[in-house]
């Protein structure tokens, strides 16, 4: 009979202080840091839109003593908007609470999970809404109206510059938020121009804030999410959620009724505390008991809605690299 080894003897436990679950940082989630966000009070409805043309087209005329002064006319339109509720749940039954250390034990894998998965959905719909052509009032498309930005001739800053004078001379306003996908971030902090500029002011490598600076906006968002885009059950196929792009846009900082802004997201006002769950916009999980089947339901779930309410106020390049 063989001698036993130490492996024959050994039992394999689980670590109790090790559990790998890939969960993305949520800096990466473009949508909430692009565009402002605007409660409604139902998830249908329409809002205003003054002409542009009136806006900033002068009537004023001189006028003599004792005439009629010359009358302002503003013209009126609408636009409609609609939420969309997207919610799924995570049932935690007790068996698997009770099953000595478990990993779902935790409350938070389930809150995580969750959250994740809206957030992903909610990337895609911003990216459909928003980085698509034709949506905004300019497009630019990288070898036919700039030189792309991974080749030597390539001149990232005066494109955006340029860029920001075509958003003021539509919309009155300067754009003052940037965002890129990830590939495109690579290769401007690696852009030598910009690279030569930064390293005669600053010892920090490139960063999001320094060229933002460079750019003449407040803020640079890198679009970095990530998903799986298969199927359940299929080979895994992960990827950035954003396409090759760069967005130009103007940001209303404290969205009102008079002031433009490229777009809105717009969060249902009797469901708002799902959305004010976090600082970063994720969704809230709730919990409730299902007695039937003994388990706990995590659920989570979104209301909202994406609008582009003022086109002149964005720019979309495409093909950048």
């Amino acid at each position: 009979m063989p001698k036993l080894t130490m492996t024959d003897l050994a039992v394999d436990e689980y670590l109790t202080n090790l559990i790998i679950a890939n969960i993305q940082d949520a800096k990466g989630y473009a949508c909430q840091r692009v565009f402002g966000k605007v409660p409604v009070d139902d998830d249908t409805g329409k809002y205003w839109k003054f002409t542009r043309d009136d806006l900033f087209r002068t009537d004023a005329k001189q006028r003599a003593p004792g005439t009629p002064y010359t009358r302002k006319t503003l013209g009126l339109g609408n636009s409609t908007f609609s939420l969309t509720n997207w919610g799924l749940e995570f049932p935690l039954p007790d068996e698997f609470r009770k099953k000595r250390k478990s990993p779902l034990a935790n409350d938070g894998i389930a809150v995580r999970a969750l959250a994740q998965d809206l957030l992903i959905r909610r990337e895609i719909t911003f990216k459909e809404a928003f980085l698509v052509a034709s949506v905004w009032a300019s497009d630019k498309t990288g070898g036919v109206d700039f030189t792309k930005w991974n080749l030597a001739a390539a001149d990232i800053v005066g494109d955006v510059l340029g860029w920001g004078d075509t958003i003021k001379t539509n919309s009155g306003k300067r754009p003052n938020v940037g965002a890129c996908s990830s590939d495109v971030w690579r290769t401007i902090k690696n852009d030598p121009d910009i690279v030569d500029r930064v390293k005669h002011t600053s010892k920090e490598p490139v960063t999001e804030e320094i060229v933002a600076r460079l750019f003449g906006v407040e803020e640079l968002v890198v679009m970095d999410a990530v998903q799986n885009s298969a199927q359940e059950g299929a080979a895994i196929s992960m990827g950035f959620i954003m396409p090759t792009c760069f967005l130009l846009t103007y940001r209303n900082p404290n969205p009102d009724l008079y002031e433009p802004s490229a777009g809105y997201l717009l969060s249902w006002n009797d469901f708002d505390e799902i959305q004010e769950a976090s600082e970063n916009g994720a969704p809230g999980v709730f919990t409730y008991r299902d007695e039937p089947t003994k388990s706990d339901i995590y659920r989570a779930e979104m209301y909202h809605g994406m609008i582009v309410s003022s086109s002149d106020c964005g720019l979309l390049a495409l093909s950048v690299i």
